[in-house]
């Protein structure tokens, strides 16, 4: 997520739709590299293993 995601609630739903349809592909280059970029960074066995000795440590 945060600026590489679109979030939307369940009403807005059509309208995100027709919003994200007029994304040009330099947007959309954009989106894409930053929601990759996040996967990269937050979804690690490293990031993850210290999150869960944040919870059990307290």
């Amino acid at each position: 997520g945060e600026d590489g995601a679109i979030y939307w609630k369940k009403d807005e739903l059509a309208r995100v739709i027709e919003e994200v349809e007029g994304f040009d592909q330099v947007v959309i280059a954009d989106l894409d590299f930053k929601s990759s970029q996040r996967i990269i960074s937050a979804f690690t066995w490293e990031k993850i293993v210290s999150d869960y000795e944040e919870v059990f440590k307290g």
